[in-house]
């Protein structure tokens, strides 16, 4: 692995860290909140079988009728600025009847936008319109499904 000097621009990134990371992890605990309420509902739990809980170190326990999975959030740097990811993984047991977790979507907080991973395609989350959190929870149980 190489390692290299980084550009003024790429120093100048982290300069508002505090404040930065801050507002991302208050706006994705808002979002990952809104999504534990939905998945709570009664059409949600009788007819996707999902549920979202929210654990005390951070993590997010996801049971869903094709296995269980969890959330992990993680701060970073993209070119784009700072950003949060709900990384969504998949719990699968290996040949020593041990579990192992298995990424298999992500949910990407970026500027004002959410965003499917690291494409360019938002989902329609906000103060004012909340339209894109069913396409959320259905994204999520499909990824843990087609894993």
């Amino acid at each position: 692995m190489s390692f290299t000097k980084f550009s003024a621009e790429q120093l100048e990134q982290v300069n508002e860290a505090v404040l930065d990371t801050g507002r991302l992890k208050r706006r994705t605990e808002v979002v990952m909140n809104k999504l534990i309420a939905l998945a709570e509902t009664d059409y949600i739990a009788e007819n996707i079988g999902l549920h979202i809980e929210a654990q005390p170190d951070g993590f997010y326990s996801i049971n869903t009728p094709y296995g269980n999975g969890r959330g992990r959030t993680e701060l970073a740097v993209s070119p784009e600025g700072h950003q949060a990811i709900v990384h969504i993984e998949k719990a699968v047991i290996n040949r020593l009847d041990q579990t192992e977790w298995h990424p298999v979507w992500a949910l990407t907080f970026r500027g004002k936008g959410t965003y499917a991973g690291d494409s360019n395609e938002s989902f329609e989350v906000g103060s004012f319109d909340d339209d894109g959190l069913p396409e959320i929870l259905n994204s999520i149980v499909y990824a843990i499904a087609k894993a």
